[in-house]
């Protein structure tokens, strides 16, 4: 069976003139989804200047810093480890085993799950898990990588009870 657009079948039925030829345009695909929270089915790693998936590939380590906003105001650092790797038909690279670790104000400990996606050179990541003290906190953390190393990379987190926010830059290194 052909599927037609619905302008062709106007054309169709209320006539044309004859010189006029009717293409219909391709449909949509709806498989694919770059909406949040969903897989996209659009290959990663396709683009000229994108790095080979060989490349991506390895445990990274690294260190993070920046300050909170709230109630008490306090500086952050601490050290950022994960591991990219290849999934499924090899389009797909995740951040797998990503952790953080920390010390708020020079005293006070505090920990985190890391989980995301790379596509190209685009890191997206999740903070998850977050612990410090009785609070909870996630966020997200972005970056560029190039020549094995992020060097440029943000976060941004906040409490679950939304008492204190916070923002900084991280850099990893492929070990």
């Amino acid at each position: 069976m052909v599927k037609r657009s619905m302008a062709t079948l106007l054309v169709l039925l209320l006539g044309c003139p004859g010189d006029v030829e009717i293409h219909d345009a391709a449909e949509p695909d709806v498989s694919k989804s770059d909406a949040p929270g969903q897989e996209s089915s659009v290959p990663l790693h396709d683009g000229p200047s994108c790095p080979t998936l060989a490349e991506l590939e390895g445990s990274y380590q690294g260190t993070f810093d920046g300050t909170l906003s709230g109630s008490v105001p306090a500086t952050v650092s601490g050290t950022v480890s994960f591991t990219l790797v290849r999934q499924g038909t090899d389009e797909f690279v995740t951040i797998t085993g990503g952790k953080l670790v920390g010390v708020a104000q020079g005293a006070i400990d505090y920990t985190a799950d890391m989980g995301g996606t790379v596509k190209c050179d685009k890191i997206d990541a999740k903070i998850t898990n977050g612990k410090v003290l009785t609070a909870t906190f996630e966020g997200t953390m972005t970056g560029t990588w190039s020549s094995g190393a992020i060097n440029d990379g943000t976060w941004i987190g906040q409490d679950t009870t939304a008492t204190f926010q916070g923002t900084g830059s991280w850099k990893a290194t492929r070990q």
